[in-house]
């Protein structure tokens, strides 16, 4: 089975890319934005660098699954480029690809989707996107939901929830600001009050979950991929503390709440578990 991986350098694309290679018999087609990263099996790739206008799924050598991670300026979240031209750049790319003969299309959506909403959340719910980013994730989303009337493909919408590495070696999330924050030999961590309830989910654990899920065939669509439990974010950052054997003094109420997030949020998980069942 061929595989390509847009993004595979990414924080989330790199963990999936682990947990692939763990695999006998997958041959895995890697792109990358970094020069200093390209080599025999990892294409230079550039949104902007791209002819729509010729075959990509020829040049990306026909996978039999197109797994799309790549995404530009995550962390800025209310940047308008998201929607001004970088949403306009993935939807050629997947037109281009399933117009070609591509048969599977993965693509990692975002919990940001859900918006403001409060409580649990289900793929059958509205969204109510309210940032740039999540807005230009949905309007993909639903563009190739569009495309599916037109061409034959399988579709799968992984909405990632809030994401960190329990080592804090990685990522950009208040887990890797904390470790930082203690390497830096840091007197003071400061932060917000941290009673959110979010539904969190380490990368590794993320990584299994999206693997065993685009490679079964019987549970498409859009899927939650989270635990299902809220965690505050002050006990999670103890949790991670006592996992390092660390301690660093916590500055709570340093940090408002960000605007655009509920302050409790949390995924259904009953599709997920189907999938990962079958």
């Amino acid at each position: 089975m061929k595989i390509l991986i847009t993004g595979s350098s990414g924080f989330i694309g790199s963990n999936i890319l682990k947990k692939l290679q763990e695999i006998n018999g997958l041959d895995l087609i890697l792109t990358t934005r970094s020069l200093k990263e390209v080599s025999e099996k990892k294409l230079l790739f550039d949104f902007k660098d791209l002819d729509f206008e010729s075959n990509l799924f020829e040049y990306f050598g026909k996978p039999d699954i197109v797994l799309h991670c790549a995404w530009e300026s995550v962390k800025e979240i209310n940047a308008t480029e998201h929607m001004e031209y970088q949403v306009f750049l993935h939807m050629c790319f997947v037109n281009n690809m399933v117009k070609n003969g591509a048969k599977k299309i993965v693509i990692l959506g975002s919990c940001f989707e859900y918006g403001k909403q409060n409580g649990e959340v289900n793929e059958e719910q509205c969204p109510f996107p309210n940032t740039p980013y999540a807005s230009a994730k949905d309007y993909l989303r639903r563009y190739v939901e569009f495309l599916q009337f037109e061409y034959s493909f399988d579709f799968q919408w992984l909405r990632i929830f809030y994401v960190y590495d329990e080592t804090g070696e990685s990522g950009s999330n208040i887990i890797s600001s904390l470790k930082n924050s203690i390497l830096n030999g840091d007197s003071k961590f400061h932060m917000s009050y941290g009673e959110q309830e979010y539904d969190f989910i380490e990368v590794k654990e993320l990584s299994r979950i999206i693997v065993k899920v685009i490679l079964q065939t019987k549970v498409n669509g859009i899927l939650n991929c989270c635990t299902g439990t809220p965690i505050k974010v002050i006990d999670l950052v103890k949790k991670c503390l006592s996992f390092w054997g660390e301690s660093i003094a916590l500055n709570p109420g340093s940090f408002s709440y960000r605007e655009f997030e509920s302050l409790k949020i949390y995924g259904n998980i009953k599709k997920i578990e189907k999938a990962l069942k079958t």
